[in-house]
């Protein structure tokens, strides 16, 4: 069979993604892959030969896959939302037939109403968990109060979602979600506060389709959910950038801005541009393997912004091997170590964590305090540290947690489509807001958060940068003093942020103003070099003013 497809396969694979596929053949014992390479029976002596349907067409090609020496499958997602699903057995066997176990960490096989024992049988070692439910309460309670969850003791989160066929369907499952998620989490005590998610969609007889589109997404740290059909407008604030950023790809610049993306890795595909990474967590897997959902998403609002900008990625310890939160503080300090050896200009991260109080002592939070604090000191190397804020309102002050909380570091708050302060951030006095309220991942899902306006904030910075080392170079007057090195300083950096931000009625500049940078950046681009400088010049000019820059050592 292997032969037959020509293809070669690495042991270990990203994911497998299958569509709903029935297909016909002359015999069922017929291979299913060698009917999808040699076509459908076909027409024979002027008859047409008995075909029958393949029931259960996937455990071939699983099979196949185990012959061709795969051996990892981290993300398992099948369409299996027809007529005619695959059956229980079927799906067990696909996973884990004979010898097979390809330790599927995501599953995202699409079966109605599916038995979660099949699930626990076919991914025991699962990490993420997605089941569909025709908004059936009596299927929702045998999903809770079996044991067949329970078994799997590598669970961190369960993605419930419901496409009921009435509303009273609807009606019915979410007066009984609540009762759900105990009798889930009773099952599952490991499971985080965040780790039960459910979502759903339009009913049927409203016009809603039993393989509904319009999914719902939240943030990790805001946990905040919604109900949505509506496609998002284009983001404006990202669309009004594309001439002054085709404008500085055009300059072009021997060596680029790095930007050190601190999260929870990055999957490859589809991300361009130049990039590198290292990977800390405590099982050595690779900063590209796996799931890597809110790494990936950061990195694309960076390169949004910035598409020349060069990522180091650091992945943190997200395995919960050692520590029981989102990553690990020790992996913290090691990426944070790591990202100022690379010599980075720009440190994103979008993930808080509470201080440990005064009376308990921790080694690694000291030493990660204490990288932060280190660019402040006179003599050193300066980077730019941004940290989004905590999303979490009232329930906690900024002080209270890290990295935002402490000095050194630019405090990034989300704002709403109309560029006010989200009212999860009323209360935590962010220094910018930016874009961070109906983000339309690359999924198409919808999501919220601090963690996307700090993502954009640190590709402006990159953006900012690359113009002013492009101005450096290109003046080449010996008299004036190179920019780049006062940009690259916070206090050189929030002064280029505040005359990007909007100002209050007076034109005096506001505490956590909305950044427009299309203010200062919308200008008429040439390809003229000697109007390339004037451009650049005046851009400079409005980012920083002479006047700042004479006082900006005082």
């Amino acid at each position: 069979m292997r032969m037959q497809s020509g293809m070669d396969f690495e042991t270990v694979l990203d994911f497998v993604r299958l569509p709903y596929w029935k297909p016909e053949v002359q015999n069922p014992a017929v291979e299913l892959l060698d009917v999808a390479q040699k076509g459908y029976p076909d027409r024979e002596d002027g008859k047409e030969k008995d075909v029958l349907i393949e029931s259960d067409p996937y455990t071939a090609i699983f099979e196949w896959l185990w012959s061709c020496g795969v051996q990892k499958i981290f993300t398992v997602e099948v369409l299996d939302d027809g007529p005619e699903p695959h059956t229980n057995s079927a799906i067990r066997a696909a996973l884990r037939g004979g010898d097979r176990d390809f330790g599927v960490e995501v599953w995202k096989w699409k079966k109605f109403d599916i038995c979660c024992e099949t699930v626990a049988t076919a991914v025991p070692s699962a990490r993420e968990i997605h089941l569909y439910s025709h908004g059936n309460t009596a299927v929702l309670r045998g999903w809770a109060c079996g044991s067949s969850l329970a078994k799997m003791e590598k669970l961190e989160k369960l993605v419930i979602e419901i496409h009921p066929q009435s509303a009273n369907d609807e009606a019915d499952c979410k007066s009984y979600e609540r009762e759900f998620i105990f009798n889930i989490k009773k099952q599952c005590p490991w499971l985080r506060s965040d780790g039960v998610s459910v979502t759903y969609h339009k009913p049927a007889d409203q016009g809603g389709k039993k393989s509904g589109k319009n999914k719902t997404k939240q943030d990790g740290k805001d946990g905040r959910q919604q109900d949505t059909e509506a496609i998002p407008k284009p983001l404006e604030w990202i669309k009004r950038l594309e001439g002054f950023k085709e404008f500085m790809i055009q300059i072009g610049l021997p060596s680029s801005i790095k930007v050190a993306l601190l999260d929870d890795g990055c999957r490859l595909e589809g991300l361009d541009g130049r990039q590198k990474g290292q990977s800390f967590r405590a099982d050595d897997q690779e900063y590209f393997i796996g799931p890597c959902s809110h790494g990936t998403e950061m990195a694309r609002c960076i390169r949004d912004v910035c598409p020349i900008a060069e990522l180091y990625i650091a992945r943190l310890d997200d395995s919960r091997l050692v520590e029981n939160q989102k990553f690990t503080i020790a992996s913290c300090h090691e990426a944070l170590q790591w990202a100022l050896d690379m010599d980075v200009d720009i440190i994103s991260m979008s993930w808080t964590f509470e201080r440990k109080a005064k009376t308990e002592y921790d080694e690694y939070e000291k030493k990660f305090v204490d990288l932060i604090k280190e660019p402040l000191t006179p003599k050193a190397k300066k980077v730019l540290l941004f940290a989004s804020l905590p999303d979490r309102g009232s329930m906690i002050e900024t002080h209270q947690v890290i990295p935002v909380g402490l000095e050194g570091v630019i405090r990034i708050g989300s704002a709403t489509l109309y560029g006010e302060t989200s009212p999860k951030n009323a209360y935590e006095r962010p220094n910018y807001i930016l874009p961070g309220e109906d983000i339309k991942l690359s999924t198409g899902e919808i999501a919220h958060g601090s963690s996307f306006a700090t993502a954009y904030a640190a590709g402006l910075a990159a953006i900012v940068l690359h113009c002013i080392m492009a101005y450096d170079s290109m003046i080449n007057d010996d008299v004036a003093e190179p920019l780049f090195p006062m940009a690259r300083t916070r206090k050189g950096m929030m002064t280029i942020f505040d005359n990007l931000s909007r100002r209050n009625a007076d034109g005096k500049k506001e505490r956590g103003a909305f950044v427009q940078p299309h203010h200062v950046f919308g200008h008429e681009f040439s390809d003229s070099n000697d109007k390339k400088i004037g451009i650049l010049r005046n851009i400079v000019n409005e980012m920083l003013p002479v006047a700042e820059r004479r006082t900006f050592y005082d």
